[in-house]
């Protein structure tokens, strides 16, 4: 299937304008390895203040620093949470810089400026904002402004910058996810602009330039091409466009150049992206999902250096074998997908990603993968091989575990959990076949082929949320249609922690058939109390918590539930204990017939004796 790349027309200009110095900075980055799939390309603006003389060190600061540490954020975080992770950086150190200078007392003289940056990924533009400059979309003529300003006005002529990096030390930013299409034109623009040039003459450069009718110096840049600056700074990423750069600055130019003729009196910083062909192109992990199948796998046969020494399982989805490296002699466990799904592209593209998410964790409760022995022939995944057995099959010998063994396995994967979370991934299958005990004792959650990575998945904003995980342990979410969080995971593990303790399930089997609000509304918790096992009533209430069917009554962090399952809230401590109906179902129905027979039959031989 051919896939396009995408392609965009990039202008930039910057001027002092009429002000000695030029306290404003901007920047475009286009990578031109994997990184442009998984983290797209970065274009920011910062803007000074004039009440400051080192604002512009914090803006060249804030460009700079934005680039090369949004591109070492983790390739699996999301396009939010590595742009905010990096911003809310900057601010500190502009608040730090601030706070140890003679301006400690006096923020709007220090390091500080505002900061606003555009990230284009797969079919998305991420817009973050932070103070008074503008993000505007331009689109079949019709301008759309991204962004709010944020000013505060205090007389009819006079405001103030409400917003700004390094002005405190944890800054609010506005984030957008825009849907984007071929021909629509992002543009930043600083208050030296905006306030001189109308959007109806700013679209109309766009469109002269856009039919070839503008100064020819305005080049095409196509993204996987690494763009280097004319004259490179040392430590400067290859691929920064560099401001002085004329060769893409033709159309910015004339729009600054028409803020100033039209009375401009700030520095004046115009930049431009026009999306010329959208990236369609799938993440393509270590395993290449387009080479062919093992064929016919028995014991004894070798495949990339690997020996077959025995199957361990097989379904409908997968094959697994136990084998041996024959260069190092470790064993490995060798995944192959099953021949009725070797035409399911969806599948083969997910199954690939396994063994490159097992890479990206680094936890001894989540399954690693080793280095592979030489280049792969054919498409299979493998993994460290784990003595033990999984948590399904120890539970046949231990089918009654102690609270304390079952707080001691569920803290365990818990941890395996949050080291994925810090990743920005989802497991979302979260049951006993999922979870192997080593003979150590030390439990590891296994089968990553239903993880949802926050990185891959936003590559297309129309992105269908697909139910991976088993019904029995799905959060109720996913059945609305939402693509899951931190608290389905959550979600998950209490539902197994509450089979791990009864042999049931919470809501028995309806959340699966629990398709709307109204439906989820209805569902009723069944305590986790019986007369089989001492719990206290106090597990039961975290449980509760844990499983409710909206995700924002559930815990806030995984960390939260594992705690409340050794130390008790004292919110729950102070609650009554539950009810002899859903502590004692069987028993409180049967003595409520005895004493209704004993009441029939008082009320029979009262009637018998006065006749």
């Amino acid at each position: 299937m051919q896939t396009n790349t995408l392609s965009v027309h990039y202008s930039e200009f910057t001027d002092s304008g009429v002000k000695p110095v030029n306290q404003d900075a901007c920047s475009g980055y286009i990578p031109s390895d994997t990184s442009l799939t998984l983290k797209g390309c970065a274009f920011a603006l910062a803007d000074g203040i004039s009440s400051s003389t080192v604002s512009q060190i914090a803006s060249d600061l804030a460009i700079s620093d934005f680039a090369s540490q949004y591109y070492c954020t983790s390739e699996t975080w999301s396009v939010a949470q590595s742009a905010k992770t990096v911003i809310q950086g900057i601010n500190a150190t502009l608040y730090a810089k601030t706070q140890q200078s003679p301006f400690c007392y006096t923020p709007d003289k220090g390091y500080v400026c505002t900061f606003s940056a555009v990230i284009i990924k797969g079919d998305t533009a991420h817009i973050f904002h932070v103070g008074d400059a503008r993000v505007c979309l331009f689109r079949n003529g019709h301008c759309e402004i991204l962004t709010e300003s944020h000013r505060v006005e205090y007389s009819q002529h006079e405001s103030y910058l409400a917003n700004a990096l390094g002005v405190q030390a944890n800054v609010d930013i506005d984030y957008l996810a825009l849907p984007l299409e071929e021909n629509d034109t992002l543009v930043l623009m600083t208050d030296g602009v905006y306030e001189f040039v109308s959007p109806t003459a700013i679209n109309e450069h766009i469109e002269k330039n856009s039919l070839g009718q503008s100064d020819n110096s305005l080049e095409r840049i196509d993204c996987p091409e690494r763009i280097n600056s004319l004259e490179p700074e040392q430590n400067t990423p290859e691929s920064e466009l560099n401001t002085s750069d004329t060769r893409s600055s033709a159309l910015a130019k004339q729009i600054v150049q028409l803020a100033l003729a039209n009375g401009s009196n700030d520095n004046v910083t115009f930049q431009s992206i026009t999306i010329k062909q959208l990236d369609s192109n799938k993440f393509s992990p270590d395993a290449d999902s387009t080479l062919p199948l093992p064929d016919g796998i028995s014991v004894g046969d070798e495949i990339d250096g690997y020996v077959i020494e025995r199957q361990l399982y097989q379904s409908a989805r997968s094959h697994v074998y136990q084998a041996k490296d024959t260069a190092s002699l470790a064993r490995v466990v060798i995944k192959v997908p099953s021949t009725e799904l070797a035409l399911n592209d969806d599948y083969l593209e997910h199954f690939a990603l396994e063994e490159w998410i097992a890479r990206r964790i680094n936890s001894e409760h989540v399954i690693r993968a080793p280095k592979r022995a030489q280049s792969p022939q054919y498409n299979y995944c493998i993994n460290e091989y784990l003595e033990g057995r999984n948590l399904s099959q120890w539970l046949i010998d231990n089918p009654k575990p102690s609270i304390e063994k079952v707080r001691d396995i569920i803290e365990q994967v818990a941890k395996g959990l949050m080291a994925m979370h810090r990743e920005d991934i989802l497991h979302q299958d979260i049951r006993p076949e999922n979870i192997m005990i080593e003979e150590s004792g030390n439990c590891k959650i296994i089968d990553l082929g239903s993880a949802r990575v926050a990185g891959i998945s936003e590559l297309s904003f129309h992105n269908e949320c697909e139910i991976m995980g088993t019904a029995a342990y799905v959060a109720p979410e996913y059945f609305l249609g939402d693509s899951g969080c931190d608290q389905s995971d959550l979600y998950s593990l209490a539902v197994l922690t509450y089979y791990l303790l009864s042999g049931r399930f919470p809501y028995g089997t309806q959340v699966a058939k629990s398709r709307t609000v109204a439906a989820q509304h209805k569902l009723k918790y069944q305590s986790v109390l019986d007369e089989r096992q001492q719990i206290p009533a106090w597990i039961d209430a975290t449980l509760k918590r844990a499983l409710q069917p909206n995700p924002d009554k559930r815990y806030s962090t995984l960390s939260e539930f594992i705690f409340n399952l050794r130390q008790p809230s004292p919110a729950f401590l102070n609650r009554v204990t539950a009810p002899l109906i859903e502590r004692y179902p069987l028993r409180f129905w049967q003595g409520l017939s005895l004493l209704l027979a004993i009441s029939n039959i008082a009320t029979f031989l009262l009637f018998y004796r006065s006749d």
